[in-house]
């Protein structure tokens, strides 16, 4: 049964679109923008090969697949598949001729080592080079061979010959076919032997086609675009060029199509053709021509300026790829696997596309400085120590419901996209030390049950922690976060570091559960805080903190030591409805509040220097908070924080003798107990009363003789005597003696009233008037 069939296509070039699209080398989309390309002049294979739809080996058997199967029949205007090497189209029967007359770009067949002994053969003939140069070359090439770079020596030559010499030595090589020299910058890592291509020679009979109106036109577009290569129009194009091939290392020789330029010039021609179209037919057609170019040198300076802006745009993203990509040694996906499913270690690599889903991965594996372009590793089970270090995640690093059995390795790893931790647990150790996130990240639902570090990590675009679990000590130090940071509803079981991070925006802690000690030694916040329904078990340490928006402990709870020594929060910090346990103390030494929201009853008996009896560091505590109280306008702590603050002042002072004992207790009785240090106005009455009477009860006792009376004198007497003494009024009562020492006894009572009463006064006058 003979194995014939026909393809009804125009050319070779439809033809290579549909044979690399049967071998699914060519997506749909594909085919599309390489028809589209073709519309205007470029070769399929050259769009395939520029857009890396196709490798060059691919391009290459598909052009051998179509001289060594193919016919093509004038008759049917198709390509007839002759695998028996039929004489006759078995459609029409029409005779085929004995080759492909495809015109096709095709590659050279030579193999590539017959290349390179030929090439180095004709440059040591010339003597291009003496033998230190030589040497030179055969060192770099060890040491590139090192550092897993498999170079061949002429791309080293290459690299120091001219352009012109490089191009006549392949000549010479290639004999009659034609070489032509592209400069053309690539990535290090793809230098090899210069790719040839040769094209056949114009001897052999091409099929002819059917003039068209379109096969018109693109003539007429190649024209023009030959006589602007010529004119003046051309200048500045050609500087351009010039200045950007001048950046670009000479790494290939290789056939390419007009370039972005010249397509964005051949749209433009085609308007204009359309243009000469309608215009009267007996006008001269050079005449006509040379108007359409005239016309089209206007806007030349235009086109070449917003393609070069164009250009530059889409150059950053590339720049910074190729820069990733530069030096590593290109790994399939096939060898990657190998390496996850048999263990290994791989260095300095880059892998272009990984999936690795839902499978499991029993060996060790390191992968080291690496850089991975779109991987997959979601719901994967790593059983044994994972390696990541140094390495680079161009796309989304995706680990989603994945587990880490044992140590795992992120130190200096860069997720240029992002990263998806969600779900994901970590049973060993997990480092992602110096980690750089450029993009947001997610551990939401996370497990880290043995020691986790994020030191000196980086968050570019924000990072959440919902819901995760850390079993062993975390460490979060020196991080730096430069949008939000989430970190709700988690559970700490060992102690906890944020010391010394940066938080640029909001960072929200709310409803995490601190169960051992944790520490924000030195981080600074720029904005608000939020640790809302928090829970510490033991000691919070905020000391050195440094809060530029507010920060809200409303709800939250304590059961440790809270230590704020040296916090410094610009603005409101806020302890409105937190439960302070027992066992749990305040440290606020030295520490600068904008506004402190706090209760009395919160903070009563809770001061941890007075709890230890530093009395004089209790002191200047009680201060900051009277001074705090003030600033918000709640006088009655106010009043109390004053009171404790004296109270501190007069158990500072050191009995060392009879006279510091009596200063404490004179300070004791006639300032704390008496007036409350002028805080308490009811307790001066009470003892305005209290002295009253024990005058009256004296000279009840005492002093029955010392006055004149023509009766005796009863109790309410004395009493009576005694506050007009006390108060230095005029309300009458019996006459001491003249001559009696009761008179003495009687001015030191009217001195104490006076200093009573007004004190009294005072005290009263600065409660009505605040």
């Amino acid at each position: 049964m003979s194995q014939t069939n026909i393809i009804r296509v125009p050319d070779a070039d439809n033809l290579f679109i549909h044979l690399a699209a049967q071998r699914k080398k060519l997506t749909p989309q594909a085919v599309v923008f390489c028809r589209e390309r073709l519309a205007v002049g470029m070769p399929a294979s050259v769009t395939a090969a520029r857009e890396r739809f196709l490798g060059e080996e691919d391009v290459a058997a598909v052009y051998r697949q179509i001289q060594e199967e193919f016919l093509f029949c004038t008759h049917c205007q198709g390509f007839v598949h002759n695998l028996e090497n039929a004489a006759a189209c078995p459609v029409c029967q029409t005779s085929l001729p004995s080759k492909a007359s495809t015109a096709c770009v095709v590659a050279q067949a030579v193999e590539e080592d017959e290349w390179e002994s030929s090439f180095i053969a004709e440059v040591k003939k010339r003597v291009l080079f003496d033998d230190k140069a030589w040497q030179f070359f055969l060192r770099e090439q060890k040491r590139l061979a090192k550092m897993g770079h498999e170079v061949r020596l002429s791309t080293l030559i290459c690299h120091h010959l001219e352009m012109s010499d490089i191009v006549s030595v392949y000549q010479i090589i290639a004999g009659d076919a034609k070489v032509l020299a592209v400069k053309k910058e690539v990535v290090f890592s793809d230098l090899a032997v210069p790719t040839l291509r040769s094209i056949k020679s114009s001897t052999k009979k091409k099929s002819k086609k059917r003039a068209t109106p379109e096969s018109q036109m693109n003539d007429d577009l190649g024209n023009a675009l030959s006589s602007l290569r010529k004119g003046k129009g051309a200048t500045k194009k050609q500087a351009m060029r010039k200045r950007l091939n001048e950046k670009a290392p000479r790494a290939r020789v290789e056939e390419e199509d007009e370039d972005v330029q010249e397509e964005d010039l051949a749209d433009i021609l085609m308007q204009a053709h359309k243009q000469r179209e309608g215009n009267d037919m007996q006008t001269n057609e050079a005449g006509s021509m040379a108007r359409v170019l005239q016309e089209l040198s206007k806007n030349l300076m235009q086109i070449a300026m917003q393609t070069s802006q164009v250009q530059d745009e889409g150059d950053g993203e590339d720049r910074e790829t190729r820069q990733l990509k530069r030096g590593k040694k290109v790994v399939s996906e096939e060898e990657i696997k190998k390496i996850f499913t048999e263990g290994g270690e791989l260095d300095n690599a880059y892998i272009a596309s990984l999936n690795l889903a839902s499978i499991a991965v029993p060996y060790k594996v390191s992968l080291t400085n690496c850089v991975f372009d779109n991987v997959e590793f979601k719901e994967v089970n790593f059983e044994n120590n994972i390696d990541f270090e140094g390495s680079t995640f161009i796309g989304k690093a995706r680990f989603h419901g994945s587990t880490f059995g044992k140590q795992t390795l992120f130190k200096n790893v860069v997720f240029v996209d992002g990263a998806d931790f969600a779900k994901v647990k970590f049973c060993g150790e997990t480092h992602f030390n110096s980690a750089n996130f450029k993009r947001f990240a997610t551990f939401n639902h996370a497990e880290f049950q043995d020691k986790t570090i994020f030191t000196r990590a980086y968050f570019a675009k924000g990072v959440k922690f919902a819901d995760v679990t850390f079993a062993q000590g975390a460490s979060f130090n020196d991080i730096g976060c430069d949008h939000r940071f989430y970190m709700e509803k988690c559970s700490f079981q060992e102690e906890t570091t944020f010391s010394n991070s940066r938080f640029a925006e909001v960072s929200d802690f709310s409803r995490s559960k601190f169960t051992k000690s944790v520490k924000f030694k030195g981080a600074n916040f720029a904005k608000l805080v939020i640790f809302q329904n928090a829970e510490f078990a033991e000691e919070a340490d905020f000391s050195g903190m440094a809060a530029e928006g507010d920060v809200s402990f409303e709800r939250a709870s304590f059961a440790g030591t809270i230590q704020l020594r040296t916090l410094c929060a610009e603005r409101n910090l806020n302890f409105l409805g937190a439960h302070i346990g027992d066992n749990a103390s305040f440290c606020v030494r030295d520490a600068y509040f904008g506004r402190l929201f706090i209760t009395r009853k919160q903070i009563a008996g809770h001061l941890e220097s007075h709890i230890q009896k530093d009395y004089p560091t209790a002191q200047k505590e009680y201060g900051l908070l009277k001074n705090n109280f003030r600033g918000i306008n709640e006088y009655e702590q106010e009043d109390w924080a004053y009171l404790m603050e004296k109270r501190m002042e007069r158990l500072s002072i050191r009995v060392r003798g009879v006279g510091s004992a009596v200063k404490r207790l004179f300070n004791w009785l006639a300032l704390d107990v008496s007036c409350g240090y002028g805080t308490r106005p009811f307790n001066i009455f009470a003892s305005s009363m209290g002295v009253l009477l024990l005058f009256a009860v004296f000279y009840f006792v005492f002093g029955s003789s010392q006055f004149e009376s023509k009766s005796a004198l009863s109790f309410l007497d004395y009493i009576l005597i005694s506050f007009r003494t006390f108060a230095n009024a005029s309300v009458g009562g019996a006459e001491p003696i003249s001559d009696s020492w009761i008179n003495y006894v009687m001015m030191m009572e009217s001195f104490l009233g006076l200093f009573v009463i007004t004190i009294l006064a005072v005290t009263f006058s600065r409660k009505v008037i605040r």
